[in-house]
């Protein structure tokens, strides 16, 4: 098991931890991130109880070695983990636990400008060893949000998901051209904090940009509601480096 692997598995799992079975969620059952309908895809492997049969029985009985297992010999080889740069890596890794490899896979090849067909060859290689890896990142990642808010369960998971693919975007982002650092190190060191800080304060200003008709429409009053807007995101920022 590779380093890179460790580092961007350590991530997933703060996400996909422990077992689940939300109404409403399509993937079903679902145990450190192994869904049944995943599950059922790789047939009697993950028949964890013997019956012949893969079902919820199977998925309770799914343990971090088992995710580990499923992580590193499909995920993580569909997406060609270790081809990919750090950062990039666990942008399109968590992408693909989350939401499948070859969806991730396409929306990586929408970014870098190549065919989309959701097969990792050599000239999605090729585009990748061309591409300006932290762009990427952040194309990846707006991309993904975007189609999350588009689902029909967005009302009902679509906080978690901004939380989640906002934290691997920064986290991604501390880690691009460090490929030793951890998930520790790229969420507590200075490069870490600067890249959620970075990111943080272009939100903020995309929110204000957004807001802007009606704090026109405020006349004089727009002045105090911006500078009110920008000090509570500023405020924000340091208080979270503080806390960190």
């Amino acid at each position: 098991m590779s380093q890179r692997f460790e580092a961007c598995l350590a991530k997933v799992l703060q996400y996909e931890g422990g077992f689940t079975e939300g109404e409403g969620d399509p993937g079903g059952a679902t145990n450190l991130g192994i869904s049944l309908r995943y599950a059922r895809t790789q047939g009697s492997m993950l028949d964890l109880n013997g019956d012949g049969v893969v079902d919820r029985a199977d998925i309770l009985l799914v343990t971090k070695d088992t995710a580990k297992a499923v992580y590193e010999n499909w995920l993580w080889k569909d997406v060609r983990g270790e081809d990919l740069p750090a950062g990039l890596d666990l942008a399109v890794f968590d992408f693909a636990v989350n939401s499948g490899a070859g969806r991730a896979i396409r929306f990586l090849q929408e970014v870098l400008g190549v065919t989309a067909d959701g097969v990792f060859g050599p000239k999605t290689l090729e585009a990748v060893r061309a591409a300006d890896v932290t762009d990427a990142v952040n194309q990846l990642c707006r991309k993904r949000l975007g189609w999350l808010q588009t689902l029909d369960t967005r009302a009902r998971f679509g906080k978690g998901w901004t939380a989640r693919v906002t934290d691997v975007q920064n986290t991604a982002l501390a880690m691009v051209g460090n490929p030793r650092m951890t998930i520790a190190e790229a969420t507590s060191t200075d490069a870490g904090k600067a890249a959620i800080t970075t990111t943080t304060i272009a939100a903020a200003a995309t929110a204000l940009a957004s807001a802007k008709p009606f704090i026109e429409a405020l006349g004089t009053l727009a002045p105090v509601v911006a500078l009110t807007l920008i000090g509570a995101g500023l405020l924000a920022v340091l208080i979270w480096r503080t806390k960190r």
